[in-house]
């Protein structure tokens, strides 16, 4: 996952900055409905390893003006765990 992506940035920006820490299988920048960058996007390496090294070489990189956020993509928990909450 790559979060804090400029909204000017489509698939062939963000394969342009991370190229350089190998290939990867997939990449997939979402979009608003108003075709404008949603501001992340979806990389697909092809071992953990090689996930593991983008995101410590990209983690903090700085992409006009903006301090990227790389990590592994997973389920968001929330603090609270009754967040959400029941009925009462």
């Amino acid at each position: 996952f790559v979060g804090n992506l400029p909204h000017s940035f489509a698939n062939p920006d963000v394969e342009r900055i991370f190229s350089c820490h190998g290939p990867f299988v997939e990449l997939n920048v979402r979009y608003k409905p108003d075709g404008q960058s949603a501001g992340y996007a979806f990389l697909r390496f092809p071992t953990k390893e090689a996930a593991e090294a983008a995101i410590q070489g990209m983690n903090g990189f700085m992409a006009e003006g903006r301090r990227l956020a790389v990590r592994i993509a997973g389920r968001k928990e929330h603090p609270d765990p009754g967040f959400g909450g029941g009925r009462g």
